[in-house]
């Protein structure tokens, strides 16, 4: 058996069991992402108000979700916390334009003006 018996034999096995490792950290990432979701909500809603930069509030953003991880004994990864942060925006985005989304209709005697007026605040607006 050379070296490239063995090779072929390693690769052999990692083409059979690569599939699983991705699904596996795939599925592990979106679980500890959520784990983190109800306190990365509570966060992205505070830093949302604030006058940072997009950066600035990722940042900040982060930074609070780890310590906040770290002190509560979550377990979390920085691919997790990223994506919880996603997350969180996307649940505030709806939100807020369900709440913010009004339907006003004027009647007048010749025609009926229909208004709607929607506004979305998201944390990742452009600068």
């Amino acid at each position: 058996m050379d070296w490239e018996d063995v090779k072929d034999f390693f690769e052999k096995i990692w083409a059979q069991i690569s599939p699983w490792f991705l699904k596996f950290f795939k599925t592990t990432t979106a679980n500890l992402a959520e784990s983190l979701k109800d306190i990365a909500t509570v966060v992205v809603e505070q830093l949302e108000a604030g006058n940072l930069t997009s950066s600035e509030k990722q940042a900040a953003a982060f930074e609070a979700i780890v310590a906040a991880a770290t002190s509560e004994g979550i377990e979390f990864t920085e691919k997790s916390v990223n994506l919880a942060i996603e997350m969180a925006v996307a649940i505030l985005s709806d939100a807020t334009t369900t709440d913010t989304s009004t339907s006003t209709t004027t009647d007048s005697t010749d025609s009926t003006e229909s208004t709607t007026t929607t506004e979305s605040s998201t944390f990742a607006a452009s600068e």
